[in-house]
């Protein structure tokens, strides 16, 4: 019995050390955030681009609304940021932990679609959106959300001149260009 208990106790420790895993922590926040986008007619998730220099993408929706470019990130605590500032700090338990701006991050991912795309460069928007596990104090940035206004967020946005015809094209290039990782 005491064999069992050990045994037991382990991989119930393996998997509280893998639920903290970044890695495993990112895929969560996605699939929540893809989860949110179910009702979303063309959408693309985690979609690596690029041959030499490539970049991966959490999410892209394309709709009436334009081409909506999102950074997920799955971060507990409080988040403090600028949308001019380099890095961006959490604050958890009394540490804390700097990362890139994920508005850069994004920043990136829009202009690698720029250059591999140009014609359809006006339609691009940036979307940072955190998971509920986080307080978010970022000065005066209305595109980074958290997940439980994404939906009220993607209502809110203006429609633009884009034909389903030209979302559709769009939608079938990245296809085509997507690479495996």
């Amino acid at each position: 019995m005491g064999f069992l208990r050990y045994a037991l106790y382990g991989a119930r420790k393996a998997r509280e050390l893998h639920l903290k895993e970044p890695r495993t922590k990112g895929f969560i926040g996605e699939t929540l955030v893809r989860k949110a986008l179910k009702n979303e007619k063309l959408v693309l998730n985690n979609i690596v681009l690029g041959d030499i220099k490539k970049t991966q993408i959490d999410h892209i929706v394309i709709n009436d609304k334009g081409i909506l470019v999102i950074e997920t990130k799955n971060y507990s605590g409080l988040i403090k940021g600028s949308g001019n500032s380099r890095f961006w700090t959490q604050h958890i338990n009394k540490k804390q932990f700097i990362f890139l701006n994920p508005l850069l991050q994004n920043e990136y991912h829009i202009s690698f679609l720029s250059h591999l795309f140009p014609e359809f460069k006006p339609y691009f928007k940036s979307l940072v959106v955190f998971t509920e596990s986080s307080t978010l104090n970022i000065s005066k940035e209305e595109n980074v959300i958290q997940l439980g206004q994404l939906s009220d967020h993607m209502s809110d946005l203006p429609k633009v001149e884009f034909s389903d015809e030209r979302q559709n094209a769009f939608y079938d290039l990245l296809l085509k260009r997507k690479t495996n990782k």
